[in-house]
């Protein structure tokens, strides 16, 4: 499969060190730190640094990838999520308040009556190895993406008309809401790949006689084309303000880059990234090694004194929130597909306790709409939303009681049982990410008396295990997207949203009668209420292929049927619980406010990894007031 990462939500995880990799790098790290040799082996002249009384020279930040482990093709595994906002520029930025911007970008233009989307890219913009940066660089991971599978591809036709110049011919109208997110192409939001890396690639894949030849090409891809930083050093394949220079498995320095349209803008001459994670980080936080980061403080060093020199620069609320995530075929199978069990688990779920017991400055989710407050305020009617099931956020044992029994459960002892005698036994598993909030949904759980085992996995494994079908039947996980846009909570094939798998599996499953997704068991056919606010089914219901009409919205051209699209996805939500979104988060940026100048005063910082475009636009500057 392709990883495109389209339509945001961050694949940080992806690229997850091992815990012994981990401990062994970062005890590697802080060693050479205490012996002051962080900067390439040099010595520290007092002037160079954070700390250093003067002017400072560099500015550093962290990384959770061991740097030797980094691998610049995004279709393989160790793509750096995180550090690709540094190494290469943005073509499209999506904020928080929902306003989208586009750079790299001369001029674009969507003609819906040819369904073309014509758009030039600017000049001046340039690898760090002195090319242009040129539509050719977008339109070769474009075919990539394109011939990996011509069938399910949203493109009828890719045009190269001259090389600052790409249109893409869609197979059918597009909804308008969605164009600004196409301009950037199948690669995402950034410019991360070559034309040289990717032209021989597309070519065999156009050449190949079907798809289980091109399977296996992308396969080739992923594992035969390795462009390590090494590579990135050698060949300049970056095109970021900051160029890399040098890198070990402790750190990545990096210079400005002169020829970087802003880097006249930029007086901090150079940038070091060191590895740290975890306990690590707080520690380097905590001893003044990192000048700045994406988070807010307490984030990563929880309750510790924070130093003179560190605060959060900015704060804002986060277009994600976190979540439990509900499946459908795992070992509790029968339990999870009972309506009442999990609307009973919303009823359990005490979201203030959970966001007071979590590191991540939060506030408890008061509704169960499917979209944070403030989308859900923004988009739809109160009236609409009034009508809505009332789900309490704080604990309310007794109605998860009265659910439980009325779907012909009963307490024997302490555990819950159904009416085969069968206890609640049910399997959550998570990224260790996620380990603080799991354990106190866990502990709520278990003590209303279902069995919940929790299994937490590294990041990197997590992802392997989910990667084709999901097993168990409880996850904690993230639900959201870049854009605060009802569309981006209930993509049905983002693991951040409503997560169906694979589209085009799904619709043959249904094709075949079956109404469940082969990939985790949810339902993909529904019989909804035609009342908003009906609790179960004996009034009137409609059936609701909800795969089609997903699809639907993807080419729906108004706004009316933009809404009823809106809201029947809202009321399903409601309606079916596939999941309980428990906080919303406050996010932010911290740093070193004794040694560097953040100009917030631009909304440069509400954005995926909002620290990095801060500094990539001169936001960050050495000195003081």
């Amino acid at each position: 499969m392709v990883i495109t990462d389209k339509h945001g939500g961050s694949n940080a995880t992806e690229t997850a060190l091992t815990r012994r990799k981990m401990l062994a790098a970062s005890s590697a790290l802080l060693a050479a730190g205490a012996a002051g040799c962080l900067s390439g082996g040099e010595d520290d002249d007092g002037e160079d640094g954070a700390n250093g009384g003067g002017e400072a020279e560099t500015i550093t930040t962290w990384t959770s990838t061991i740097p030797g482990e980094m691998n610049l093709n995004s279709m393989a595994s160790g793509f750096p999520w995180d550090e690709e906002w540094i190494f290469f520029e943005q073509i499209t930025t999506f904020y928080a308040d929902g306003e989208v911007e586009h750079e790299l970008v001369e001029d674009w233009e969507y003609d819906n009556d040819d369904r073309t989307l014509t758009v030039e890219f600017a000049d001046g913009w340039y690898w760090w190895n002195g090319d242009q940066v040129t539509a050719e660089d977008i339109y070769w991971t474009d075919m990539v993406s394109h011939h990996s599978n011509p069938e399910i591809s949203q493109w009828e036709d890719l045009e190269l008309v001259d090389e600052m110049t790409i249109v893409r011919t869609f197979k059918e109208e597009q909804n308008p809401i969605h164009i600004d997110s196409m301009v950037s192409g199948a690669f995402g939001e950034t410019v991360r790949g070559h034309r040289d890396w990717y032209e021989p690639w597309a070519e065999r894949l156009a050449e190949a006689s079907d798809q289980e030849e091109r399977a296996e090409l992308q396969d080739e891809l992923a594992e035969e084309m390795p462009i390590h930083l090494s590579t990135a050093v050698e060949e300049g394949l970056g095109n970021g303000p900051y160029a890399i220079t040098e890198f070990d498995e402790q750190s990545i320095r990096l210079e400005l880059n002169d020829d970087h349209p802003y880097a006249d803008e930029m007086d901090i001459p150079r940038l070091e990234i060191i590895l740290a994670a975890d306990d690590a980080l707080a520690q380097r936080i905590l001893g003044g090694d990192i000048d700045f980061g994406s988070g807010l403080l307490e984030t990563h060093i929880g309750d510790a004194e924070r130093p003179d020199h560190l605060d959060d620069v900015v704060r804002y609320d986060d277009t994600y929130m976190r979540n439990v995530k509900f499946y459908e075929q795992g070992p509790g199978e029968a339990h999870m597909r009972t309506l009442e069990v999990r609307r009973a688990i919303a009823h359990v779920l005490d979201n203030p306790d959970i966001s007071e017991n979590y590191a991540t400055p939060s506030t408890p989710r008061e509704a169960q709409t499917g979209m944070t407050a403030a989308v859900t305020e923004t988009f739809f009617d109160d009236e609409f939303i009034d009508d809505f099931i009332d789900y309490p956020y704080q604990a309310d044992e007794d109605g998860a009681i009265d659910l439980m029994e009325s779907a012909g459960y009963e307490l024997d002892g302490d555990d819950w049982v159904d009416e085969d005698g069968d206890r609640v036994e049910l399997e959550m598993v998570i990224p260790d990410r996620h380990t603080n909030i799991a354990r106190t949904v866990v502990d709520q759980l278990n003590e209303f008396g279902f069995t919940v085992d929790l299994n937490v996995l590294e990041g990197a494994t997590y992802n392997d295990r989910r990667s084709d079908v999901i097993d168990w039947d409880l996850t904690v996980g993230e639900h959201g997207g870049m854009i605060a846009h009802p569309w981006y909570y209930f993509r049905l094939e983002h693991q951040h949203s409503n997560d169906f798998g694979e589209i085009d599996v799904a619709m043959d499953a249904i094709e075949e009668g079956e109404t469940r997704t082969p990939y985790n068991g949810r339902q993909t056919v529904v019989d909804l209420p035609t009342e908003v606010g009906q609790e179960d089914p004996s009034g009137s219901t409609e059936e609701v292929n909800l795969v089609e009409l997903y699809n639907e919205w993807w080419i729906t051209q108004t706004d009316e049927r933009n809404q009823e699209i809106a809201e029947t996805f809202a009321w399903w939500f409601n309606y079916y619980v596939p999941m309980v979104d428990l906080v919303e988060l406050e996010t932010g940026s911290f740093g070193n406010t004794r040694d560097f100048q953040f100009d917030t005063e631009t909304n440069d910082w509400q954005t995926y990894r909002g620290d990095y475009r801060a500094l990539r636009r001169g936001r960050i500057t050495a000195g003081t007031d």
